[in-house]
């Protein structure tokens, strides 16, 4: 998956207020993706939690989910999201780690 692929994912969640004009096919989710890249930097996209709340929903991930053989006892989008904060610590990239979510 690329980044401007999980921002889609994420509209189709529900993700902006506009989400409900690409539910509707009112407007092309690639136009929406567009317009979220325009105004806002993939930093600040990243950062907000309705963003992880509504790409959880579009992959289907669960409340409470089992990561490297432990269960993780909480929203997997937060799990998720924490995720690549320590991705980006370790000195990945953020391609790097939407390359290797499923």
């Amino acid at each position: 998956m690329t980044t401007q692929e999980a921002i889609k994912k994420s509209i189709e969640g529900g993700f902006e207020a506009y989400a409900g004009n690409v539910a509707r096919g009112e407007l092309p989710v690639l136009e929406a993706v567009k317009d979220i890249k325009r105004r806002f930097k993939i930093e600040e996209v990243l950062m907000r939690p309705d963003f992880w709340q509504c790409l959880g929903k579009a992959m289907g991930w669960t409340d409470n989910h089992i990561s490297q053989g432990f269960p993780h006892y909480g929203k997997q989008w937060h799990f998720e999201w924490h995720r690549l904060i320590n991705r980006l610590a370790e000195g990945k990239t953020i391609e790097d780690y939407f390359k290797q979510l499923k």
